[in-house]
This record gives structure tokens, sequence and C-alpha cells, in this order.
């Protein structure tokens, strides 16, 4: 009973504390007023997430170049409340500045998103330390949960209502920090599986490829907004009511799922909710695009569809980052770093190019842009990460995740050594004593003695009667 309870308290404080994060990081990109820069006889628009985006890139790579000891410290449990309060601080100081312009900027571009990085990167590692099945709908719960925040504060008739949100870095922090204490976070829990495997490695890299589209598309548009109080306001919200429909309607497929096998979570090899999932975020961002004239001669922000269309592709992706770190036997920090690099790599070129956009001498430059952003989601999804991929990704990590219990059922059942248990792993997938000495840097020789108790342990007499035991296993699990 209190295994039970302390998994209930552990599931809702990953969903409180990451909804706290997403609703933040909402907050800090994508409300309050967006800011120019004056150059002449032009300027450069959202000049405030330019800054932003490119302090949280270099953030995010110096994360993934770091050594683990270091990465290790960064992302520890003491650092929480330090960022958290950086974060605060930051974010509402500079708005509150009178007159000036350029400073404020910087302080915030620096001291906010470098400790947000930080902040993604280590829900990134609680959520990799969790089983798919759980983790998959955390993400898509607390982004509903946080979108329906900020809806509600968006439509609250004050001035600077959206500085509540501000307050939501230190929930992240709290509730991280219980998620920590039932869990060792700064260790990695790979599907040693799949460590190398060829399809893992083409999928991430089609993942990568297709984050940076969707940023640059999604930057082109937000070059486009209006600085209208009251339009941007009703974009806001239209945006928000948007995002939480598109999580409740994604639930919708996981509901009624008995999980016990992440094969079950995903449904058939023909079809499964997440790849549904994905055409539905790929069908409300395309819709935007086609529809954005149409709703701007209502009086509405049609931007508002595609920046709701692109925060659904975000909730897909940031699930699709967890998966892929899975599958690829890394620490889930290391891929959750490098998809928000490409991301806010991608949005930052988008920015870049909606800007240069702007001095093409044509009446309808505006036009320009949404065709190209338009083209960008339509060629991605359709030769670079496609929804076949996110089929063949969930499937390919239901297969690892059956592996990697037989290897645990083994363990257990005859009472295998830790070494041993590193060692089981690589001889059933049947590389030789040499490989797996490299692997884990040993002789061969002690992986042959490791192997024989192995094989005493397990009553069989062989590598390959080894291995049929494992498949035999997975057979039954199945």
């Amino acid at each position: 009973m209190q295994v039970a309870d302390r998994d209930i308290r552990k599931a809702w404080a990953s969903i409180g504390g990451f909804a706290c994060n997403q609703g933040f990081l909402f907050a800090v990109l994508y409300l309050g007023s967006g800011q120019s820069l004056t150059l002449g006889s032009g300027s450069i628009v959202r000049i405030e997430l330019v800054g932003l985006l490119v302090c949280m890139c270099l953030a995010l790579i110096a994360i993934c170049r770091a050594s683990e000891k270091v990465r290790n410290i960064a992302l520890s449990t003491r650092f929480l409340w330090g960022y958290a309060a950086l974060l605060l601080i930051c974010s509402v100081v500079p708005d509150l500045v009178p007159g000036a312009f350029i400073l404020p900027l910087t302080f915030k571009s620096i001291f906010v998103g470098i400790p947000l990085a930080f902040l993604i990167c280590a829900w990134g590692r609680a959520l990799g330390a969790m089983p798919i099945e759980r983790a998959v709908p955390t993400v898509f719960i607390a982004t509903a949960a946080a979108a329906a925040v900020c809806l509600l504060v968006v439509s609250l008739p004050v001035d600077w209502a959206y500085l509540i949100l501000y307050l939501l870095p230190l929930g992240s922090a709290s509730f991280l920090r219980e998620v920590s204490r039932e869990a060792d976070l700064h260790s990695s829990t790979p599907v040693s599986a799949s460590s190398g495997d060829e399809s893992g490695e083409r999928i991430s890299g089609k993942v990568i490829l297709g984050t940076v589209c969707y940023g640059l598309a999604t930057g082109l548009m937000e070059t486009l907004v209006t600085t209208s109080t009251v339009r941007v306001s009703m974009g806001f919200t239209v945006t928000f009511f948007l995002l939480v429909a598109f999580c409740l309607s994604s639930l919708q497929l996981f509901r009624g799922v008995k999980i016990a096998r992440v094969r079950e979570f995903f449904g058939d090899v023909s079809a499964g909710p997440l790849d549904s999932v994905y055409r539905l975020a790929f069908m409300v961002m395309l819709a935007g695009f086609l529809f954005v004239p149409a709703l701007n001669s209502f009086g509405m922000l049609g931007e508002s569809v595609v920046l709701a269309g692109y925060l659904s592709m975000l909730t897909v992706l940031m699930s699709v980052f967890v998966i892929v770190s899975r599958l690829r036997g890394h620490d889930a920090v290391l891929f959750f770093a490098k998809g928000f690099a490409a991301l806010f790599a991608g949005e930052l070129l988008g920015l870049v190019a909606g800007n240069a956009c702007r001095y093409i001498p044509v009446a309808s430059e505006s036009l320009i842009a949404i065709a190209i952003a338009g083209l960008v989601v339509l060629y991605s999804y359709l030769f670079l990460f496609t929804d076949r991929d996110v089929r063949e990704l969930t499937v390919v990590v239901a297969e690892a995740d059956f592996f990697e219990e037989a290897c645990l059922r083994i363990v257990e059942t005859f009472g295998l050594s830790k070494r041993e248990a590193e060692i089981l792993p690589l001889a059933l997938r049947g590389r030789t004593g040499e490989r797996i000495g490299q692997e884990l840097f040993i002789s061969k020789n002690t992986v042959d003695t490791h192997l024989r108790r192995i094989y005493g342990k397990c009553n069989v007499g062989s590598r390959q009667e080894l291995i049929d035991l494992g498949e035999k296993i997975q057979e039954e699990m199945r």
C-alpha cells in the first residue's frame, strides 16, 4: 500500500512540476509584449525572443558537450532553487524597468535563457528515468494543465497578468526535488539492448532535422504577429484553447488502454496513438497556414492557430525525445538537450528569415513568409520525420523493452551479480568477448570468466543456449 501511495504521489509530482515548467516556458517565450529594435528605416521584430533563443541554444550545446560529471553537478537538485530564483527575479525585473531597453533585454536573455535551459534538461532526465508508458502521458497531461493555466491568465482583464506565470519555476523546482527523492535521476536508464541500433541512429537524425524545420516555420510566423494589444490577447486565448483541446484529444487515444507493456500502450504496429497524435499536430499547424488570411479578415490572429499547432508539435516531439534517448541507450538529458537546441536554433533561423522577408520590396511579403513556413512544415512531415518514423520508433522501443525485461528476469531468477548483469545483454545480442571487453573496459579473459559463471547459474552450456533462453522468456512475456 505504501509503494502504491508513493507511486501516485510521484506521478502527481511529475505532472505538477512539468506543468509548471511548461507554463513558464510558454510565458517567457510567447507571452508578454513583442519588442522591436529600430535600425535606420527598418526594425527587427521580436528582438527579445532572439536573445533568449541564442542564450538557450548556447546553454543546451554546453550541456551536450560537458563531461558526465560536470553535467550531473549542473543538473543536481542542489541548484534547482537557484535556477528557479534566477528565473523569477530576472523575468520580472526587466519588464518593470521603465525607459531602458537593450540592457534589460540582454540581462533577461542571459539570466533567464541559461537557467531555463538547465531546468528543461533536468526535467528531460526526470522523464527519461520514468517508464515510457508513464512518461508520455505525463508530457501530455502536464502540457494540457500548463495551457489551461496560461489560458486563464491571458483571459484576466489586467495588464501584466502574465507576470503571475513567472512564479511557476518555484513550483517546477519544488516538484522536481520531490521526484528526485523517489528515484536516482543522476544516472541514465538506458535500453542497453538498443545501444547503437542502426534504426535508432537513423531515426534520431531525422527527428533532429524535422525539429529544426518545425522551429524554423514557427520563427517565420512569429515575425508576422501584430503589436495590437487586443488582437494579441485574442490570439493567445485562441492558441491556448486549441492546445488544451489538442492535449485532451490526444489523451482520448490513450484512454481505456491497459498499459502493461509498451507495445500495448502504443497499439498495433500498423497504427498507434503517438503517430496519430503526430498527424493531428501536423493538421493543426497546416490549418493555421491555410487559413491565416481568412482568419485575419475576421479580426482573429491566424498566426495563433499556427502557434497552437507548433506547441502541439512540441508536445509530441518532447515525447519522441524521451523515446529516442531510451532507444539509443543514452542519458535522456543528452537527446533532450540536442532536441531542444535543434528546435530553438530552427526558431532563431525562422526569426532571422522572417525579419529578412519584411525588407522584400513587395506588397505581400507576409504571404511569402507564410508560404515558405508552410512548405517547410510540409517537407518535414512528408520527407524528414514522418508518422511512419514515429510508428517505427515506438515499435523498436517496444521490442527493446521486452528485451530489457527479459534481462531483468534472468538476473533476478538466477541471481546474477552486478557485473554479470552488465555482460548479459551484450552476450544475448551476440557480442564477441573482445567487443564486450571493449565496451565495459575489461579484459577478454575477465569477460570469459563471467560468461562461464552466467552459463553455470542459468543451467546452459553455450552462448547459443543462453540466447535461446532469452528469446524464450521474451516470447512468454509477449
